[in-house]
Parts: C-alpha cells; structure tokens; sequence
C-alpha cells in the first residue's frame, strides 16, 4: 500500500468513527473526527500530486495547496477551528448542538468527496 492509499485509508477511518459519534450525540468529538477525517483526506491528496505531507491542520491551507475550488476552500475554511476548539481546555470552546454537528458533517462530507473525485 502506498503512502497516498494509507493517508486515505486513515482519513475514511476518521470519517466513519465521526458519524459514529456524531450518532451517538458526542459532537465535540465528532467535530474534532470530521476535521481529521479531511486534514487526511487532503494529504493524500497532495502525496498524489507529488507534493508531501504538510505539516499543519489548517484546512484552507491545505485545500489552497491542492488548488481546491473556492467553494471547497471555503468549506474548510469552516470546519479547521474544530481541530482546536474541541480538544483544548484553554482555548475558546464552542457548544456544539445537532444542528451544528450537521453543518459540520455536511461540510465536511462535501469536501471529502471532492477529494475522493480527485484521487
């Protein structure tokens, strides 16, 4: 399996344990699993174009890197502050209710599938 293959395989992992917990009403955690799910994603999408891992978990970064459409940008863009915002005690926390988690997870379910198509 190559490189690519294993940063996608982990980004679908991701993707599944998000739904996962988001069915079993754990947004915060599921917030933070749709943000992996697409930091990987994207990764292995610049292994495929040949130009490494990079090392950060800001999505727009990442999409712009892949040359990613506005549209998709701009959904990354949204879902990056679940990274930190659900994982740290002293930055600021957000409340995290099932229409917000949707948001997330369709945003997220988009860009994924972009990726997919891409890869």
């Amino acid at each position: 399996m190559d490189k690519k293959e294993l940063w996608w395989n982990k980004a679908e992992e991701d993707m599944e344990a998000a739904e996962f917990m988001k069915k079993n009403g754990k947004y915060p955690y599921s917030a933070f699993l749709y943000q992996q799910a697409v930091e990987k994603a994207l990764k292995s999408l610049l292994i495929k174009e040949g130009k490494g891992v990079m090392q950060t978990h800001d999505l727009f970064l990442l999409a712009k890197n892949c040359k990613a459409p506005g549209n998709i940008k701009s959904l990354c863009d949204r879902i990056t502050p679940y990274y930190f915002r659900t994982r740290y005690p002293d930055t600021e926390m957000v409340e995290l209710e099932k229409e917000d988690i949707e948001d997330v997870a369709k945003s997220s379910r988009e860009v994924f599938e972009w990726i997919r198509k891409k890869l």
